[in-house]
């Protein structure tokens, strides 16, 4: 009787723990089921955070009050934004950097110094000039004699266009001496898309 409790009791202590065993196992399974879940989804979400961080790093298109212009990477040329970039439009100011451009190769080349004088005429009167109204000057004077250094110093940094035109004397008065550069130029910048007319003889 006694042997028959006790291996009562053995079995029931057994079939306890196999019980414990089973259900710490399903336990155990469940978590780690639960944890590779949550460790999934966690990446997902840090995935799609990283990608908003880089939309959010990598701003859209500036909003520009032009009908034409363009963004390039300096380094790669690579263009970033335009908007009708190919249209053709007055050159305003981008004839003042080409005047100074070609000026700029043709000393480089050894063909004018910044020292050589150029004396102003009237067609490079600041005052005097009705086609100057409301325009950016150097203030020039008819008579007046200004080193070329001083002349590109007007066209870069005052964007000068009676400047410009007294720079044009030195084309007019030799001519040949700037056509190698400005022809190069012309090439370089796309001739059918930006032409640059030849005023030396003018």
């Amino acid at each position: 009787m006694l042997a028959r409790r006790a291996f009562a009791i053995v079995m029931h202590f057994f079939n306890s723990i196999t019980d414990a065993v089973v259900l710490t196992m399903k336990t155990s399974f469940t978590a780690r089921l639960l944890i590779t879940a949550l460790s999934v989804a966690a990446l997902s979400s840090a995935a799609r955070a990283d990608d908003l961080n880089i939309k959010t790093m990598i701003p859209g298109a500036p909003q520009i009050d032009a009908e034409s212009w363009i963004l390039i990477d300096y380094n790669s040329g690579k263009v970033l934004a335009e908007n009708n970039a190919d249209s053709r439009r007055d050159p305003a100011s981008l004839t003042k950097m080409m005047t100074s451009y070609v000026i700029g190769q043709a000393m480089k080349a050894g063909k004018f110094k910044e020292s050589d004088l150029v004396t102003v005429g009237n067609d490079a009167w600041a005052t005097g000039n009705p086609v100057f109204k409301g325009s950016s000057l150097m203030f020039l004077k008819p008579g007046m004699q200004v080193p070329v250094s001083q002349l590109i110093r007007g066209i870069n940094l005052q964007s000068g266009n009676d400047a410009c035109v007294a720079d044009g004397r030195l084309r007019r008065r030799q001519p040949g001496r700037l056509r190698q550069p400005d022809e190069q130029l012309r090439q370089r910048s796309g001739p059918e898309k930006h032409p640059f007319p030849d005023r030396s003889r003018s």
